[in-house]
């Protein structure tokens, strides 16, 4: 049957060929597959590379990568790029390096300090002038300011170096500067320390521009240069960082805990046990470093009063507010 129903008369016509009578285009000669039925025959006894090599050419729309390139060895470093490279290390330790110290381990230091300057790839390491020596350090690795910190404090100058960085916040930010600031790192001046400093300021002319004001919210005393900042102005600037200083009391009666206040106006206090508690200006963050859990609640109090006490959990504390609520992290 038909696959489209019945055929009518004179629509196809079925012919019986040979093979030999089909036409080219139709017939099995052009198949490869009949082809290589026949050629097989022929290859069976040749060898697998005479065959290969029998092949016609065929170009390759892959052609191999060119070889890579063998790693050419670094030029050695002279004597001025080593000396580079050890300031290099130690500026990335947050150390500075004295030109004593170089003059201890390279007797020709005068002729390698001369050619590191002369050469391009040691253009980050600069040198920082002290009283007692030159110090050399990275600028790629350390801040300046941080290189004339490291300096003031390596050559154990107090006076200087409180002069240096009250001047230097006078005029950089403009603010004075809290005598507590010196007790922290890089200077870990204690208090006892810091009133002999300040006493040996007073009688020297030199540090005759450094001058004392009180916050009048907090008692905390300030430092400034009366050549930067006047009387008048010193004191509203520490009054307003005064404002913004939290203490924090042990509910057993203990004296009050000194309060940090940063630039930015952050509060950092020490905190009972060792704790330290952090609390920002609004009072609507609080948290605490390295107290365990349980620690003894501490109250949190400003100019106005008590505002609630701090109660340490497991992970963080909180300000419990005086009428209910709490601040917490």
């Amino acid at each position: 049957m038909a696959l489209f129903g019945r055929r009518k008369p004179g629509f196809s016509k079925e012919v019986s060929m040979k093979p030999s009578e089909i036409p080219g285009e139709f017939s099995d000669a052009l198949d490869p597959a009949m082809r290589r039925e026949e050629a097989e025959p022929a290859a069976a006894g040749q060898d697998v590379f005479d065959y290969m090599q029998s092949l016609p050419d065929v170009n390759d729309p892959f052609p191999p990568s060119a070889p890579e390139e063998e790693p050419q060895p670094e030029p050695e470093k002279t004597k001025a790029q080593l000396l580079a490279g050890f300031i290099r290390e130690r500026s990335q330790s947050a150390m500075i390096t004295p030109k004593q110290l170089i003059a201890q381990e390279e007797p020709e230091m005068d002729t390698l300090l001369d050619e590191m300057a002369k050469d391009e790839t040691c253009k980050d390491i600069c040198s920082v002038q002290g009283q007692k020596d030159v110090y050399f350090y990275s600028d790629e690795l350390m801040a300046h300011n941080y290189a004339k910190i490291a300096m003031l404090t390596l050559e154990k100058d107090d006076a200087r170096t409180v002069a240096e960085m009250v001047r230097f916040n006078c005029k950089a930010f403009p603010t004075p500067t809290p005598v507590y600031y010196f007790a922290r790192q890089p200077f870990f001046l204690p208090k006892e320390q810091m009133e002999a400093v300040i006493a040996q300021m007073q009688g020297d002319p030199a540090y005759q521009d450094i001058r004392v004001c009180t916050a009048d919210v907090n008692g905390e005393k300030y430092l400034y240069s009366i050549d930067l900042m006047s009387e008048k102005y010193a004191r509203a600037l520490a009054n307003a960082n005064g404002r913004d200083v939290a203490a924090v009391d042990a509910h057993d009666g203990s004296p009050g805990l000194e309060s940090a206040s940063d630039a930015g106006g952050a509060v950092a206090s020490p905190g009972v046990d060792g704790a330290a508690v952090d609390i920002d200006v609004d009072r609507t963050r609080l948290f605490t470093r390295g107290a365990d859990a349980g620690s003894r609640p501490a109250a949190v109090r400003d100019e106005r009063g008590v505002l609630g006490e701090v109660r340490q959990g497991k992970r963080a504390a909180h300000v419990h507010l005086q009428g209910g609520g709490h601040v917490g992290p």
